[in-house]
């Protein structure tokens, strides 16, 4: 896992960095593919490596805290992105080549912290006491011979073909479906207020993130600790919704802006819950081809 997650982050950031040197269709097409090939086995990869580490009853939480990520690099992202923008001539750039230069850099900085610091499995963490080890390789054992009992052998044809997982599959079609409603329209939404500058739409556009964030981790914490995912899906899922048809129904700017707040907070809201749950159903291969 640390040697694979170490290498999808640096030729990540490399596909990244090098979108600043695009020329024509041609070539924008072409990075962007590599960008997709570079990146595909980011998720499912780090998925399953929590797997590895966290048990059921801890699991939907540690996956909200990491899928804050994606909040908070839009709360990060969007000004930055915005006031680089900016910086037209800067060293001979213009302001969007620094942008793909300066946010791509950092994830194969990133991809040698990761080579160096994470550890594969429990078993060769040398940060825990050999009885915390044993406790938690005993429980996690545990869960996976359930796993195994409830859905049968844990192979990779299992997580391509079980039902519940292709279930869960269609779910996330509409999940990335409406988040990315969210990441697409909200800066021109914002824009619809009329005699703000980039900078002050990067902004804003921080503001449904940073609340979605909060609700997230806190919404993935009860599911946990009630041992509920049906239920927290569903109402999560029920208010991304509203908020979605909310934007799209108000003609104001501000009532969209607040209903796609709402819709934030729904669509982030499933993410921990969501991914939980293949997580809950599959282990070994099985889980690697179901998260995938």
């Amino acid at each position: 896992a640390r040697v694979w997650l170490a290498r999808i982050a640096i030729t990540w950031g490399i596909m990244s960095t090098a979108m600043a040197w695009v020329y024509d269709e041609k070539s924008f097409y072409v990075m962007r593919f590599l960008l997709g090939v570079a990146e595909a086995g980011l998720l499912p990869g780090i998925l399953l490596y929590f797997s590895y580490w966290f048990p059921s009853r801890e699991r939907g939480k540690a996956l909200a805290v990491f899928m804050t990520a994606t909040a908070i690099s839009n709360i990060i992202g969007a000004p930055l992105s915005t006031g680089l923008l900016g910086l037209e001539g800067l060293f001979g750039f213009h302001g969007w080549q620094l942008m793909f230069i300066l946010e791509g850099v950092p994830s194969i900085l990133m991809g040698f912290v990761v080579l160096y610091y994470l550890t594969d499995k429990p078993d060769k963490a040398t940060w825990l006491a050999p009885d915390e080890k044993a406790w938690l390789a005993a429980v996690l054992a545990a869960e996976g011979a359930a796993k195994e009992q409830a859905s049968g052998r844990m192979t990779l044809r299992l997580g391509l073909i079980n039902p519940r997982v292709l279930l869960i599959a269609a779910l996330c079609f509409f999940l990335v479906s409406g988040n990315f409603g969210v990441v697409f329209w909200l800066p021109q939404i914002i824009k619809g207020f009329g005699g703000l500058s980039n900078m002050q739409v990067g902004l804003l556009s921080a503001v449904p993130y940073i609340i979605a964030a909060l609700v997230m981790v806190w919404w993935e914490h009860h599911s946990d600790r009630t041992g509920d995912r049906k239920w927290h899906l569903a109402i999560a899922a029920f208010v991304g919704s509203a908020g979605l048809a909310g934007s799209a129904a108000f003609t104001d700017p501000v009532a969209s802006f607040l209903a796609l707040c709402v819709a934030a907070i729904g669509i982030w809201s499933m993410f921990g819950v969501f991914w939980a749950v293949p997580a809950d159903l599959l282990g070994g291969m099985a889980a690697a081809s179901g998260f995938a």
